[in-house]
């Protein structure tokens, strides 16, 4: 099929056309007239993922924030939040609303109504690449979807809140009854400990060693080698002394047979030996009180070295008990740190309960809107006149196939083949033809004029 072809059919059904667009034209406008307009009134929230939680300090993991989220989301639009919008609002008290939406046998019946009602007409979502989150209320008037999407703001704050208080306090509860028999694994692990230590009569301390070892730990470290030899060991100035003090002897004597007692010379020799003499007997007064700090260390090495051998065979015998202590005290650690570890857990989860943190900051409050969010006049009678269009040159061509006529020369080439065309009668012209048929008649002359 030409394009002339086609502008051929659209001439001849131009009447089709027009009345599938009048008749969309019409559709749109009572729309417009007869369904009530609805506004959509918007609160904002910001989700506090990054912000740390004021008790545990912890924030958010990136793979969890996806999920968060949409449990958000799913929780604005529970029946929890709504039922509490409908309280709030006073709408389960109000008669004709109960009498609007009553269930029969269901004294309830009217409130969960009301809350699906407000549950449909109410969207949240995430505002593309932030952590900021829309809720949108559809009402019938704009105070209407304002004051409901106000009401689902605070709703749904209360809600979070009140979800993790819940939440923290379960987990609590738990986390005390772990606690309980932890504390009780803890009180028999230590008499176990208790009893064993009373048994064998071994102690253990605080940094896991028995009294026995540190008492060998301390032996150890005061022991000393093998004892000395207490043999007397005179000095080398001693015995310089002790020479020079026989010398001096010496010449005293042979002075004494040929110079006086009062000779000048044997005067200094005699002074000299009082001072050898004195040096001498102090020299041996200190070799002697080496030599009995010498003993005394060699006995006393002797007897430390006795106990050191006792206390090593005592810990040696005592090892196996010292093995068994040592896993009764790791069993004891283990259980007091679990109790530790759930006393904590649940300090801390006590703490959450106690918290008025949602994890939301409120953004913006609800405005009631000046126009309506449906019906859009511009666009619904736009979007009616490209529909009544599509329609109308549906049908026209669905006419056309079911009923084909010859209205060109290539209608007719397309049927007749194998003939020649002679010749072709075109109608009078006509004064009053549209400016529009007489641009359609002369493109179909020319095409005519060319296949002849």
């Amino acid at each position: 099929m030409s394009l002339t072809q086609f502008f051929a059919i659209l001439l001849a059904r131009r009447w089709m056309i027009i009345s599938a667009m009048l008749a969309s034209l019409v559709g749109a406008f009572l729309v417009i007239l007869l369904v009530p307009p609805r506004y959509t009134a918007d609160t904002r929230v910001v989700l506090d993922v990054i912000k740390p939680d004021p008790v545990t300090g912890q924030t958010m993991s990136p793979q969890f924030t996806r999920a968060y989220t949409q449990t958000q989301i799913q929780l604005i639009q529970d029946s929890r939040v709504a039922g509490a919008v409908v309280d709030e609002l006073g709408w389960s008290r109000d008669p004709t609303m109960l009498a609007r939406y009553a269930v029969p046998g269901d004294p309830n019946g009217a409130r969960r109504a009301l809350a699906q009602t407000i549950i449909d007409r109410t969207n949240a979502k995430l505002l593309e690449g932030s952590n900021i989150m829309e809720i949108s209320y559809t009402g019938s008037s704009p105070d209407a979807a304002r004051t409901v999407a106000d009401a689902l703001r605070r709703a749904y704050i209360h809600a979070a809140v009140q979800t993790k208080r819940d939440s923290a306090a379960e987990s609590a509860d738990w986390y005390d009854a772990q606690a309980g028999k932890a504390r009780q694994l803890l009180n028999i692990a230590e008499d176990t400990k208790a009893q064993f230590e009373r048994q064998h009569g071994v102690i253990m301390t605080n940094d896991k060693t028995d009294i026995d070892s540190q008492r060998l730990a301390a032996l150890s470290a005061t022991s000393v080698g093998p004892a000395v030899s207490a043999a007397p060991v005179m000095p080398v100035g001693s015995l310089a002394a002790a020479t020079e003090l026989a010398t001096v002897d010496a010449q005293i004597a042979q002075a004494s047979r040929t110079l006086g007692a009062n000779n000048p010379m044997l005067v200094q020799l005699q002074q000299k030996r009082t001072v050898l003499a004195s040096q001498v007997a102090q020299e041996r007064a200190a070799s002697s009180a080496a030599v009995s700090a010498a003993r005394s260390a060699a006995n006393a090495a002797s007897a430390g070295t006795g106990a050191l051998q006792a206390q090593k065979t005592r810990v040696l015998a005592n090892s196996e008990n010292l093995a068994k202590l040592r896993q009764l005290q790791n069993d004891v650690d283990v259980r007091r740190d679990q109790y530790a570890k759930a006393t904590q857990a649940a300090a801390q989860l006590r703490a959450q309960s106690a918290t008025d943190d949602a994890g939301v900051t409120v953004l913006s409050d609800a405005v009631a809107p000046e126009s309506p969010s449906f019906p859009k006049i511009p666009l619904v009678v736009f979007g009616a006149l490209a529909l009544g269009l599509a329609l109308g040159l549906l049908s026209a061509l669905l006419t056309e196939l079911l009923n084909r006529r010859l209205r060109t020369v290539r209608d007719l080439q397309d049927v007749v083949t194998g003939a020649p065309l002679l010749a072709v009668i075109s109608p009078a012209a006509s004064n009053k033809r549209p400016w529009w048929k007489s641009i359609v008649a002369r493109r179909i002359k020319g095409e005519e004029a060319m296949a002849a």
